[in-house]
């Protein structure tokens, strides 16, 4: 009965005209929102703010992640001193435990030489979820000099219920943050022109990015 109740007072808020409702429990949907902004958000934002990089947004803002069990997320944006975002990260917590998913871009001049760009996405360590390559012209900002993006992906999880498992993800996430930071110093000093430069870089990316 109480099963019914919750769902028929969910539903009687959804919008008929529209073609999908989501229902959402909202005693779970509660409970997931204290985790993350008890155990989780101030510890994320910290990180963030103390690599001295622009974050969005500046107020976290949770959301619903479409997945098979009620999931809710906080999505941030850290940004270069040219305002590219060159990190993305989305932290989720449901019932069963946490995912921190997360995206680095790099953008390289048109001058970057083929063997360079082949460097960057052949390295076995990023076997299941290599890197990328695709062109985009910089047509708002010329400035920034890049044309070829190079973009990695990686995910991480684990179940909740203790502290260490909870001191768990926020060290994944600081770990992947400070190695995000160290690429972009990388790849804005070296510019990644030699095999060397692009040895060193993919170092540290395996670290945050790498199968695991």
């Amino acid at each position: 009965m109480l099963f019914m109740n919750w769902l028929q007072q969910e539903a009687s808020k959804t919008n008929p005209l529209t073609d999908i409702a989501i229902i959402e429990n909202p005693e779970t949907r509660n409970h997931l929102d204290e985790m993350l902004t008890s155990l989780f958000i101030p510890k994320i934002w910290d990180i963030l703010d103390a690599t001295g990089y622009n974050v969005e947004p500046e107020i976290p803002e949770i959301s619903t992640e479409l997945s098979y069990a009620l999931a809710r997320k906080v999505r941030f944006l850290l940004f270069d001193y040219l305002q590219y975002p060159f990190l993305i990260g989305d932290f989720s917590v449901k019932e069963s435990g946490w995912m921190f998913m997360r995206t680095f871009s790099l953008g390289l001049s048109k001058s970057t030489k083929p063997e360079i760009l082949l460097s960057l996405i052949q390295d076995e360590r990023f076997v299941g979820m290599p890197p990328t390559i695709h062109v985009e012209e910089p047509c708002i900002h010329p400035d920034w000099d890049s044309y070829y993006i190079v973009t990695f992906k990686a995910g991480s999880g684990s179940s909740l219920g203790s502290k260490p498992l909870e001191d768990y993800a926020i060290s994944i996430v600081q770990n992947v943050v400070a190695a995000s930071q160290e690429m972009v110093n990388m790849a804005m000093n070296d510019k990644l022109s030699t095999k060397a430069d692009v040895k060193k870089f993919l170092k540290v990316a395996a670290t945050a990015f790498g199968a695991s």
